[in-house]
């Protein structure tokens, strides 16, 4: 604890301060978001948290190796807190686009497994909800083709003949029909 004397400062404001005044404004700016989390309470947290992780993928060559090493200590909880949050279709295309570059930022050792994970989660939350167009767009930005997923695409969208196309390609002539 500080001394009585200095009053209760806010730290975060005053390294955000410091950091502005130096000139190193993505600094600054990265220190502030992680400053408006630890304020944040209730639905306020997730979206405080989703600004920290853009921020500092944004941002990466800002980073401090002090501050990297402050960040270690509550990674593990914000990336749990941030996969925990794709619950639905809207939250696992934002998040989509916004943690595999959080993860690599961070230096997460198991980023690739991770990521493929949630693109995998991600597309099965929006076909359960009914977002063709937006699962086939993930779909297509993967490296690897996977015919049946863009074939149920399809169908959803009501494109029969690229959907059959799709069930030839995964070689599925049942269904290409």
């Amino acid at each position: 604890p500080l001394a009585v004397e200095l009053g209760k400062p806010d730290l975060f404001y005053e390294s955000q301060r410091a950091a502005a005044n130096a000139k190193r404004l993505g600094l600054a700016l990265i220190i502030d978001a992680i400053g408006r989390l630890q304020n944040a309470r209730g639905d306020d947290r997730l979206n405080a948290l989703v600004d920290v992780a853009r921020m500092i993928a944004d941002r990466k060559a800002d980073l401090e190796s002090w501050l990297l090493v402050e960040i270690q200590s509550h990674s593990k909880a914000w990336i749990e807190e941030l996969e925990a949050a794709v619950f639905s279709g809207h939250n696992a295309v934002v998040l989509l686009k916004i943690l595999p570059p959080f993860y690599e930022a961070l230096a997460v050792s198991d980023h690739q497994p991770r990521t493929e994970r949630l693109q995998q989660r991600a597309i099965q939350l929006l076909l359960k909800e009914r977002q063709f167009a937006v699962a086939l767009e993930i779909l297509r930005s993967l490296g690897q083709r996977q015919p049946k997923l863009e074939a149920v695409c399809y169908e959803g969208l009501s494109d029969f003949r690229q959907a059959a196309e799709c069930h030839m390609a995964a070689g599925n002539q049942k269904e290409d029909l």
